[in-house]
């Protein structure tokens, strides 16, 4: 996390972070909420389902707006929070989904020399992958996944790139999914961000870094 970021909202939302501190306070009618934490990304979901369930109808989507774009740009790298298309398209399935989960992970790319095509390419080992998603998915409530959003980002071909998106639709059992792709090249690892979509238990609501 970076140092001394500030989150101010429209209606009573404001926060103040520092490196692994958390301070917010939620300003409702006939309710003020402070919290203080050196967990800052576990609060935040456990204020944000504490604003929902008490928040006025007037203000609920206002105060929504507010703690979804502190968590995302938290969570995710600039290359989805800054992206409208994204961002949009999270915004629009949160209006009709119950909430989101959001795990991330990265598996080294190695070279490989084809002797048939007589040249190099850059490649996941599937044994990687394989365990890059074990500790990405680790607790996730599959049958509650209903839609999946994915990016990846790095310097690898269209074939890799199916792969990981192969492997990630068997992980979900095959979900609505939308896919981003950034690429990057020379980088020797290979970002995964997955924003869930569904009916998830309070229990399970933990993103992984």
């Amino acid at each position: 996390m970076k140092k001394n970021k500030k989150c101010s909202g429209k209606d009573g939302v404001r926060m103040k972070e520092k490196k692994n501190y958390l301070e917010a306070t939620v300003s409702l009618p006939g309710v003020r909420i402070s919290l203080t934490s050196d967990a800052p990304e576990r609060s935040l979901q456990e204020l944000r389902r504490l604003v929902e369930a008490i928040g006025s109808v007037e203000n609920d989507a206002l105060l929504y707006e507010d703690f979804l774009q502190y968590e995302l740009k938290e969570r995710l790298s600039s290359d989805v929070t800054e992206n409208p298309e994204i961002m949009a398209l999270i915004k629009e399935t949160l209006a009709v989904e119950e909430d989101y989960l959001v795990r991330r992970g990265v598996v080294d790319v190695v070279e490989e020399y084809d002797l048939v095509e007589k040249k190099k390419g850059r490649i996941i080992e599937p044994v990687a992958l394989k365990q890059c998603l074990d500790k990405l998915f680790v607790g996730v409530e599959v049958p509650a996944v209903r839609s999946a959003l994915v990016h990846i980002k790095g310097g690898v071909d269209k074939a890799q790139r199916v792969m990981v998106l192969d492997h990630i639709n068997k992980r979900l059992n095959y979900p609505k999914l939308r896919v981003f792709n950034t690429k990057s090249r020379g980088d020797d690892k290979l970002l995964i961000e997955v924003i869930l979509f569904g009916d998830f238990q309070y229990s399970e609501h933990q993103d992984q870094e």
